[in-house]
């Protein structure tokens, strides 16, 4: 009998997303959109024509389940196979979706669906009909747009056989069947059954009555499906996977010659790992014997394979030198006796500590090889360009093909966007499969070119940079955008950048901004120009940020702070070396996408001298950004000193010295001290909340009370803003990288170990600032209520003879607009302790590389003889810290509901 190699493949992936409940409420129907995406592509409901991609059909129908528990059915609108498909239906005018699931059924009951997996599934030529079958479910989630979209989570598995009959019995025949059948039914049982599915777990739990060991793939008569020579055919089955690791499993191959002669191949395997949703499986799985139907004479098929024969990977590396702009010659590598001269430029690193980070250069990467799993695997924390040239050396006289190409080290370039399968040949012909996969750390890639060189040395990277006060134009270089899955979403553009930050600019890992030429939407955020790259380098977790953001969106729907920053969390390369876990978010800038107010005194002033607009500069019809901080701490251009408080205001964008300049900013200045005054000085609340926008300042405050951001008492980066003559409205939100979601066990722990006996004064305590450490424990602690930013009572000898100054807490109307406004968001508020995890997950791989670059213990020494201040997670893993961060921010949460509803 002669030789068939036969390869299947198996792989989906899953992923979901959370939504909070809202209460019912009978109201008429309403239509909306929802868009339905699947992140990877190996997860949707049809085939397209690379065999891999799986697409929503024409009309599919979907099934969507209320917050009410009614159920709607969806259809997609796409008239062509697509992979992100609008899905439309009517659901009442008080309802929202909870829930979605494919394909539809009537058979719900309390949130759980019943469908079958069928023991015998169909193939129409090479058109596999797993619609039916490819089970999955999601929770529609709506963005600050208020558009609905859903990502769905695949619960079957979906195998892939890949035939190719060359010289073998089969070439030229017809399949009429692929059964997979487990030898000991006991042990695998329910790879077909009628499932239930628990929505809101995604949980499936098969019927033990209709469960089944073996699933059949059956093809249609009216358009066959034949095996041609030199050509793969695809054949796919879905399937629960219940297959566990070491369990014999049959497949039984059954097809048809042009003769009319019935054949079969039958093989027999045991998986190494068990069958989990959500993961990928490559098995080589040879046929041990093809027989004749009618006349099985039982003698023995030749063999196919040698188990011993010289057909391996030795190494397999991935060499800078040979991908040039893809695989980076140089890196960054923590050095405990690094040492730096710091006096070429006022704005280099201010901490050091005897020990640092440092450029190296380096080959490449070494990927390992598993001979036993037939695989090769590595991560290349940046790659964005998935087309390379790999280097390897195989068993002395072996060859590799990849697609029936023989590969040459060093020089083939393949696209690993996929995993890739090598066929491995032995100078005697014996073949063995090697499945190749590469990736990275799952997050996109920003990619700063470094031409031209900037004014800065930047040590630590090795890098020339732009320094902050270079006053750039926004064309000094190029910016590119990658999707984790190398697609190009920002392509090369116009930018210039810099260093930003205040403190933080003077830590090892630099911060930077962003100036594009022309405004880019960025990862889905609107188009603007102005982003900035924060480099969390005190942040042990990198989601610190990103946590008070997703606080500060919990209250997008409110009429009160309006819009707060969005950013991801990504892999930023700069020239030739990879810099690390950066933080790419939105700037507060005046813009219609960002802080939606009139445009700025700059720009009216530009735009009415130009012509484009008939009205001169007035207070009414500009638009004013400030940041309330130190006396001391002032910055900007135009700002001044409140006469109250003694609070710097400065204003985010330019006035000038012209008559009107100076008295448009006299009347804003005028206003906040009008507003100070009656608030702190005449406890007029009366007059306050005409100036104010209350409901802005409950929800901001709400921010920074749960996230115990120390630098509220500062103050320092308090922004506010004002629409020409109308409210002040607090917000937008920023600034949450360090002295925020503290441990004070941990912290106190970190202290006696680590700080200088001289250090008196803790940064985690009472608003008064007299009591130690011990006084500040999470659930007894009083709030923090910002003394200086108008919300608490203080005294302060500076402030004058009167020293009393009276905040918004001191009346009860406010303090009512408190309670309600956090009963209303509180629901919300406690999906973020879930999301913690989720994007502790997101960032876990990053953190093995980042942290190796970035190591926390030098933080941790810079801090020690600094006003930065602990967190209480500097000395934790990856794992730890988010742990920590979750418990810390849950206990927060709690304690505050406790007191908020006592008010």
């Amino acid at each position: 009998m002669k030789k068939l190699l036969m390869l299947m493949m198996v792989a989906f992936a899953a992923f979901a997303c959370q939504e909070n409940p809202d209460a019912e409420v009978d109201c008429p129907m309403q239509t909306i959109e929802i868009e339905a995406e699947i992140a990877v592509d190996q997860t949707r409901t049809q085939l397209g024509t690379d065999g891999l991609t799986l697409l929503w059909q024409p009309n599919e129908e979907v099934g969507v389940i209320g917050k009410s528990g009614r159920l709607y059915k969806f259809t997609t609108t796409n008239t062509t196979p697509t992979s992100k498909a609008t899905l439309k239906g009517d659901i009442a005018a008080s309802d929202s979706p909870a829930y979605a699931f494919y394909p539809f059924t009537d058979q719900v009951e309390n949130n759980v669906i019943n469908m079958e997996l069928p023991a015998v599934q169909m193939q129409s030529g090479s058109v596999p009909q797993i619609a039916g079958h490819d089970l999955k479910v999601g929770k529609p989630k709506r963005n600050q747009l208020r558009q609905w979209s859903c990502t769905f989570t695949q619960l079957m598995t979906i195998l892939r056989f890949d035939i190719l009959p060359n010289g073998s019995a089969f070439e030229g025949a017809t399949l009429t069947s692929i059964n997979l059948t487990a030898k000991d039914p006991e042990t695998i049982k329910g790879v077909a059954a009628n499932v239930a599915v628990d929505l809101p777990t995604s949980t499936v739990t098969v019927d033990e009555q209709t469960a089944a060991n073996n699933i059949t793939l059956t093809f249609d008569e009216n358009n066959p499906t034949v095996l041609n020579r030199s050509k793969t055919t695809k054949c796919w089955i879905t399937l629960n996977p219940t297959i566990i690791a070491g369990t014999p499993t049959v497949v039984t191959l059954k097809a048809t010659t042009p003769e009319g002669k019935k054949i079969k191949g039958v093989y027999e395997f045991a998986a190494k790992k068990d069958f989990l949703r959500g993961m990928a499986y490559y098995i080589s799985m040879p046929i041990s014997q093809i027989l004749e139907a009618e006349e099985d004479n039982g003698e023995e098929d030749e063999e196919i394979d040698n188990p011993n024969a010289a057909n391996h990977f030795v190494d397999f590396k991935l060499l800078a030198a040979n991908n040039a702009g893809k695989i980076l010659p140089r890196e960054i590598r923590y050095n405990p006796s690094g040492k730096h001269n710091y006096s070429e430029n006022s704005e280099s690193t201010l901490m050091n500590s005897g020990n640092s980070s440092l450029p190296a250069a380096t080959e490449g990467f070494t990927l390992s090889v598993d001979k036993e799993a037939q695989t090769v695997t590595g991560c290349v924390p940046y790659l964005f360009n998935f087309k390379l040239a790999p280097t390897f050396t195989l068993s002395e006289g072996a060859k590799a093909y990849v697609n029936g190409v023989e590969q040459v080290s060093g020089q083939t370039i393949v696209d690993f966007t996929q995993p890739v399968e090598y066929t491995i040949v032995s100078h005697d012909g014996y073949k063995r499969t090697y499945t190749v996969t590469i990736t990275n750390t799952g997050l996109p890639v920003v990619v700063l070119d470094a031409t031209p060189a900037g004014n800065m040395t930047w040590q630590e990277a090795g890098l020339k940079v732009y320094a902050k006060s270079y006053d750039w134009n926004g064309d000094e270089g190029h910016v590119s955008v990658y999707n984790a899955d190398g697609s190009i979403n920002v392509d090369n553009a116009l930018a210039g950048y810099r260093v930003r930050g205040n403190t933080t600019m003077g830590m090892p890992k630099k911060p930077f901004a962003i100036k594009f030429d022309s405004k880019q939407a960025v990862l889905g955020m609107p188009k603007h120009k102005r982003w900035c790259l924060l480099a969390n380098w005190v942040d042990r977790t990198m989601i610190r940020n990103t946590v008070a953001f997703e606080i500060a969106h919990a209250t997008d729907e409110a009429t009160g702070m309006g819009w707060n920053p969005h950013g991801v969390n990504v892999e930023v390369v700069y020239g030739d070396i990879h810099l690390g876990n950066y933080y790419l978010c939105e700037q507060i800038k005046i813009d219609g996408n960002r802080v939606d107010i009139q445009d700025p005194y700059e720009d009216v002033r530009d735009d009415y001298a130009d012509g484009k607009r008939t009205d001169a500069p007035s207070y009414e019809n500009c638009g004013f950004l400030m940041e309330f901080t130190r006396s001391d701490g002032i910055d900007e251009n135009y700002s001044f000193i409140t006469t109250s408080r003694k609070i710097g205001v400065q204003f985010k964008d330019d006035f000038d010295n012209t008559t009107d300049g100076k008295a448009i900013l006299a009347k804003v200045q005028a206003n906040i001290n009008n507003i100070e005054t009656l608030l702190s000085e005449k406890k007029d609340y009366a007059s306050v909340k005409e100036l104010i926008n209350a409901e802005s300042f409950v929800d901001w405050w709400i921010v920074h009370e749960l996230t115990m951001n120390n630098e509220f008492k500062h103050p320092k980066s308090v922004y506010m803003h004002q629409d020409g003559a109308g409210k002040v409205v607090a917000g937008p939100c920023w600034d949450f990288d360090y002295q925020t979601f503290p441990n004070p066990a941990n912290i106190k722990s970190l202290y006696s170990k680590e700080i200088d006996p001289s250090i008196t004064k803790f940064l985690y305590q009472t608003p008064n600032e007299k009591q130690s450490l011990d006084a500040y424990v999470l659930g007894q602690d009083k709030f923090f209520y910002g003394s200086h930013v108008w919300y608490g009572t203080n005294k302060k000898s500076s402030w004058g003879s009167s020293t009393t100054r009276y905040g918004l807490f001191e009346h009860a109307e406010f303090k009512a607009l408190v309670k309600q406004r956090w009963n209303a968001i509180y629901g919300k508020l406690t999906a973020i302790i879930n999301r913690i995890d989720t994007l502790g997950a997101e960032n876990a791989v990053s953190d093995s590389y980042n942290s190796t670059m970035w190591p926390q213990s030098v933080a941790l020494s810079s801090i020690k003889k600094s006003w930065t201040g602990y967190h209480g997670d500097e000395k934790m893993t990856y794992e730890e810290a988010i742990a920590n961060l979750k418990s810390v921010y849950q206990q927060r949460l709690e304690w505050m509901n406790t007191q908020i509803n006592a008010f």
